[in-house]
């Protein structure tokens, strides 16, 4: 069944993504779901040092990710 989740696109090499999906599959995850888990490591990690970020007081302007705080 499709996610209705919204989608992150990326650019990078083939080496990189050759890499990644090695480290996927040793780690038992698909790239989408890898991808997620690091995010969520790196969005924890910001928060533990700098606190919570209140996705409230954020305006996301348009689809490329520009950000009006």
């Amino acid at each position: 069944m499709p996610s209705n989740k919204p989608i992150i696109l990326i650019r990078t090499s083939e080496e990189t993504i050759d890499k990644f999906k090695i480290i996927c599959k040793e780690e038992n995850r698909s790239m989408s779901k890898q991808a997620e888990k690091l995010i969520l490591d790196l969005i924890k990690e910001y928060e533990k040092e700098n606190g919570t970020i209140n996705v409230k007081n954020i305006n996301v302007i348009d689809n490329k990710g520009t950000i009006n705080m």
